[in-house]
């Protein structure tokens, strides 16, 4: 069994489509030292055919409104932009996008079947060609700017590819790592999708209450137990059969779980396409370069 420990220091991060931004807002951002993360899919389009109000109407113009605040008092921001198969036919325009808005830290996830969200476009015919097609063209383009703009994916596989995993290797897969809290108190652990979900197999997620439990009484109980051992044995498993295990460390429980049915388990379509996909990509571009880096030998 792992051993772990639960970290001490906390950094607060808040993930939101920026819409409700103001300078009140700003100014609590600056003061905690907040960090922030805005959801943007990008192309105006793209964006409002899934991320809408209410009444329907689309959010774009509020989330770049929000952005040009964050702008605006000097607050650093990342974006994460969820592909669908809508988006893959424009990584030019995608590119084009985050480069003249001067968005210059993005992260892509892809249209999961985690939680609620029980179906993704990402499991139809042919996706697997377009998504790679589409971060092909993408990573030529970002590599093109001499990676002015930094995709998520791409740093950090390349960092591990160059640079191998560190010692102690740390992902969702981690106690604690991550903790999730609800706006009742309760808190849950491992992937942050896990606070809200049901199980037939756990009951939920959650281990306790910041009115009266800790982070560390509830290591001690039968549930937390029991799910970190399906979540390390999970992990076991990719280590023994996996090739790509060596940038990933153990991919998400929750996409494990949502995906095959049990935390116990390997390959999972988000590893396939956030991990294994991407990384064959880099590696391409490694072997081509050092290739044409060789010096020429006459005869």
């Amino acid at each position: 069994m792992r051993h772990f420990k639960i970290l001490s220091t906390i950094y607060q991060s808040i993930q939101t489509n920026g819409t409700l931004i103001n300078q009140a807002w700003c100014d609590l951002f600056k003061s905690y030292q907040v960090q922030m993360v805005i959801s943007l899919d990008g192309l105006d389009f793209i964006h409002d055919a899934h991320r809408k109000t209410r009444k329907g109407l689309g959010t774009h113009a509020n989330t770049m409104r929000g952005i040009s605040l964050l702008k605006a008092n000097n607050i650093d921001f990342r974006v994460i932009a969820v592909l669908t198969q809508d988006s893959l036919d424009y990584p030019e325009e995608m590119f084009n996008f985050f480069m003249e808005n001067d968005i210059r830290k993005v992260g892509f996830n892809i249209d999961e079947k985690i939680g609620s969200h029980e179906s993704s476009s990402f499991e139809n015919r042919g996706i697997e060609k377009r998504y790679r097609a589409f971060m092909q063209r993408f990573y030529e383009l970002v590599k093109s700017t001499n990676w002015y703009l930094k995709i998520r994916e791409f740093e950090e596989l390349k960092h591990k590819i160059c640079y191998g995993m560190p010692n102690e290797i740390k992902g969702q897969f981690t106690p604690f790592l991550i903790i999730s809290i609800d706006y009742q108190g309760n808190f849950s652990t491992f992937s942050p999708e896990l606070l809200s979900m049901k199980s037939s197999i756990y009951g939920d997620f959650i281990l306790g209450n910041v009115k009266h439990d800790t982070f560390e009484s509830v290591c001690k109980t039968d549930k937390f137990k029991r799910i970190n051992h399906d979540i390390q044995a999970g992990v076991d498993l990719c280590q023994h059969t996996c090739p790509y295990f060596s940038v990933c460390g153990g991919g998400s429980p929750a996409n494990k779980y949502f995906e095959n049915g049990l935390f116990e388990s390997s390959e999972t379509m988000y590893c396939r396409y956030s991990t294994k996909i991407l990384t064959d990509i880099i590696l391409e571009d490694i072997e081509t370069y050092l290739v044409l880096d060789q010096p020429k030998i006459n005869g």
